[in-house]
């Protein structure tokens, strides 16, 4: 049994019972998403797993699906994770990837459906995904200029352990540190019993979505909260390959503390104030760390750290060394798409800042913690506003 039943019952509890120990305001709108939660999360996953066993009865093969070495795309958030993982997603010849619509539905008769109904929807000019996507405009308006979001996007598939309330981005619902912070340190923090259970079900989907897709090539992953999983990683699929951007972390912390904050205002009604900085920070410094260190065991063409600047600066070159370090062919098609984005990153120009000064965690600070990030990657030190990523961002992530 992959669904982790006493984390969510305990994430019930805290939510109604020690509210006091959470930013979160308990009022009555509060009181009615909890509700609503409590009620609803559990129906969306039987029936999920309801059509888990569809596929056991239509489609038993799936589970005879060999994956080869995926590429996992791990780092900081904000540091272009996103970015190199939707550039890099254009390469269909080498992988396959997940769009945020087969990440909510993980069954393979529910992508078979509803794959099915966008192709009935095309042949009517494609009223439904107009509809769609008229919606998501409305909806992740602002969020949009942080991380552009559609259902029909490349997406994180860590998101997929939300279906066995096993991750990381619980937070942004739940803030009690005593539910996540075993994720923010996967490899270390969390036992042998739940590491397995996690990736047993993360690695299920893959061969699911493999089958699905019909796909002879490679996942292509991107999680920025997957840095604390590398060795799990490592261990789950041997023989796979990681590339870490990196970015200033005068840049990051300010970014993603900001970030974070506009979160859990639109999930949980946050307070003014940046309450949980430290919290994010810490996390920050852990997933800087936490995977450099673990790089270090591993072969050379294992793994590619990249630097953000490079990226926006020459993304061509930038993932042509990445292709070249991990052993790969750029075809002819690629390369063309290569060439289109050094075109738009030459017209991108960033439009809004972000400042350290609005928050307690100072940059004398972050120069002491991660010193030897700065010497290692030769980051600037002087830094006093950094960019906010603006929709028309193309290294958001």
């Amino acid at each position: 049994m992959y669904f982790d039943f006493r984390r969510f019952f305990k994430a019930m509890f805290l939510s109604f019972f020690k509210w006091r120990e959470s930013p979160a305001p308990f009022d009555a709108k509060r009181v009615t998403f909890l509700v609503a939660f409590a009620i609803g999360y559990p129906l969306v996953e039987a029936f999920n797993r309801f059509c888990f066993l569809l596929d056991e009865l239509l489609y038993p093969e799936w589970k005879q699906v060999k994956l080869k070495p995926p590429v996992f795309i791990v780092g900081n958030p904000r540091s272009g994770t996103t970015f190199t993982h939707r550039v890099m997603a254009k390469d269909e010849g080498q992988f396959f990837y997940f769009k945020a619509w087969e990440i909510f539905f993980p069954a393979i008769v529910q992508k078979k459906a509803l794959s099915l109904l966008g192709r009935i929807d095309g042949r009517f000019g494609s009223p439904l995904e107009k509809m769609v996507r008229r919606i998501e405009s409305r909806t992740f308006d602002d969020f949009n200029k942080m991380h552009r979001l559609s259902a029909f996007e490349p997406e994180e598939d860590d998101k997929l352990t939300l279906h066995i309330f096993s991750s990381l981005d619980l937070l942004w619902f739940f803030p009690f540190k005593e539910l996540t912070i075993g994720f923010a340190h996967f490899d270390e923090m969390l036992s042998d019993t739940d590491r397995n259970r996690v990736m047993g079900f993360y690695k299920d989907c893959i061969r699911r979505q493999a089958f699905f897709k019909g796909s002879q090539g490679r996942l292509l992953s991107k999680n920025p909260v997957c840095p604390p999983k590398v060795n799990s990683l490592l261990v789950h699929f041997p023989g796979c390959q990681f590339i870490y951007p990196i970015r200033n972390p005068l840049e990051v912390v300010p970014s993603m503390v900001n970030m974070a904050h506009e979160m859990w205002k639109a999930t949980i009604r946050i307070p003014d104030g940046f309450p949980m900085q430290e919290d994010v920070y810490d996390t920050l410094k852990y997933f800087y760390t936490y995977p450099l260190a673990r790089f270090k065991s591993l072969p050379d063409h294992a793994y590619a750290v990249v630097r953000y600047n490079d990226l926006v600066s020459h993304p061509k070159e930038t993932i042509e060394d990445i292709y070249g370090r991990l052993g790969w062919t750029v075809s002819e098609d690629f390369s063309d798409i290569l060439r289109q984005e050094e075109e738009k990153a030459r017209e991108y120009r960033s439009e809004h800042l972000y400042s350290l000064d609005t928050l307690q965690i100072s940059r004398e600070r972050i120069l002491n913690d991660l010193g030897d990030i700065f010497k290692t990657y030769r980051f600037e030190v002087e830094l006093p506003l950094i960019p906010k990523k603006s929709a028309a961002d193309p290294v958001s992530g």
